[in-house]
């Protein structure tokens, strides 16, 4: 076949191979073919003789039937036989037509398999109901319903009492635990409905919560719809949250038994496993859905990173606050009672206990951290204001600042007004708030940008 000039093809045309035999003919139809005596392959037969002596393998009869028509089409088109505008030579750009048609659907399915922007948006969804759950669980710690259905029934537990007689029996079993013959002694079958309704709640979130996230990784999975690199993360995920649920039986379990109070230390790890799951939500849907951002500014990002761990810190010395029932110990501020640093504060032996089991030590701590949290992202501010770092970092750490102060504020009219649940909840969801906004900030700030 003719060229424009010599090593290069005309616009419009083939890519053509020259025969040892003369023959022009698309370098596909080059086939390699084996024989019994030797491994050694044949690519320098011409077509005709290839196809008549030695047959394609049934493996290369698609590769073989393609290139076939598209040599049929350009020589219709090149020297115009009467093929081309005959039956063959319509089929014959029929079949290149369709091969080119699949091969295009071939790569949008691939480019659907890879869409990041939609996958980001599911796990932020997912994300967003994990929060929500962890504000759900606040309310019904406070509400003291934690304890109200004595059992865990994974599948038959998604429908509540239907009728007078489940709900006696829901009642029978609520009052044979040690909350109610210790506490709620006397309780009436409605005022056990006020309190039974938010755990049922909380249950069913946790549920909706593996459904929403379980059943669209399955179909992404099988449709083979998950980049490769995703697909360990989000095997970890699925995993943390059906152990989420397990400690969570373990941790109401504990409540069961002689004393009507869950494990300080179980409710903790509860509620950091939680974090964790939102966590890793997050970060994963930011890496899909804004995987060019990063920073080569090292101070940020290691200013960052101390940020996040004083920010888990504080979440979970909240917890334990809110498992040792702490914030009720001291209902003033800035001083504890009369003092800046009660007597009570090593009352434990041994010393390492007053950290963990002294609801009094866990208060000041908690105090305390708040306010290194709160100088710290004043530091970050600070920071990247005075070395001009890039506007939108600027404005992440400024609202990250704010929203900072307003957790606090928050915190200590919680305190001074005796824990009243409304205002105890939206200082859970503002801790929340303040984790996300964090890991958004380090996220920006990241040493490269993550391709998965």
């Amino acid at each position: 076949m003719k060229t424009d000039r010599e090593g290069a093809r005309a616009p419009g045309s083939f890519c053509m191979a020259r025969t040892p035999a003369g023959i022009d003919v698309p370098p596909g139809l080059f086939l390699t073919s084996y024989t019994g005596l030797t491994d050694k392959p044949r690519n320098d037969t011409p077509f005709l003789r290839h196809l008549l002596v030695h047959p394609a393998h049934p493996a290369d009869m698609g590769a073989l039937l393609t290139s076939f028509a598209n040599l049929v089409f350009e020589l219709g088109r090149r020297w115009r036989f009467t093929l081309a505008s005959g039956r063959f030579g319509t089929l014959a750009r029929d079949m290149a037509y369709s091969t080119t048609i699949r091969r295009r659907r071939r790569t949008r399915r691939i480019d659907r398999a890879g869409n990041p922007a939609a996958i980001g948006r599911w796990l932020l969804f997912v994300a967003g109901l994990v929060a929500l759950m962890v504000v759900v669980g606040g309310i019904t710690r406070l509400t003291e319903s934690g304890l109200s259905i004595a059992y865990w029934k994974p599948v038959s537990g998604i429908l509540p009492p239907l009728d007078a007689e489940a709900w006696q029996r829901t009642f029978a079993a609520y009052q044979a635990t040690p909350e109610y013959r210790l506490v709620n002694r006397g309780m009436t079958l409605d005022e056990f409905k006020s309190i039974f309704w938010w755990e049922y709640v909380h249950r069913l979130l946790g549920r909706l919560i593996g459904l929403a996230y379980g059943f669209p990784l399955l179909v992404l999975w099988m449709r083979r719809r998950i980049p490769s690199g995703l697909k360990p993360r989000l095997l970890l995920i699925f995993l943390l949250g059906g152990a989420q649920g397990l400690l969570g039986w373990f941790m109401v379990k504990s409540g069961l038994v002689h004393e009507p109070q869950v494990s300080h230390y179980r409710l903790a790890a509860h509620l950091l496993l939680a974090i964790l799951i939102f966590s890793l939500l997050l970060w994963t849907a930011l890496d899909l859905l804004e995987p060019r951002h990063g920073s080569r500014q090292r101070r940020w990002r290691a200013m960052a990173m101390v940020l996040l761990l004083l920010v888990v810190v504080q979440i979970g010395l909240g917890a334990l606050v809110a498992g040792l029932k702490a914030g009720y110990a001291f209902n003033t501020w800035p001083k504890m009672g009369e003092h800046w640093l009660p007597p009570e504060l090593f009352a434990l032996k041994p010393f390492w206990r007053n950290f963990f089991d002294n609801a009094i030590m866990v208060q000041f701590l908690h105090r305390l951290n708040a306010m290194l949290v709160a100088g710290w992202c004043l530091l970050i501010a600070v920071s990247t204001w005075r070395f001009e770092a890039p506007p939108r970092t600027i404005a992440a750490a400024l609202a990250l600042l704010l929203l900072i102060v307003g957790q606090i504020w928050l915190g200590i009219v919680t305190l001074v007004e005796g824990v009243p649940v409304a205002i105890a909840a939206a200082h859970q969801a503002g801790a929340v708030l303040v984790l996300a906004l964090t890991l958004y900030f380090l996220h920006m700030n990241r040493r490269t940008a993550h391709h998965l």
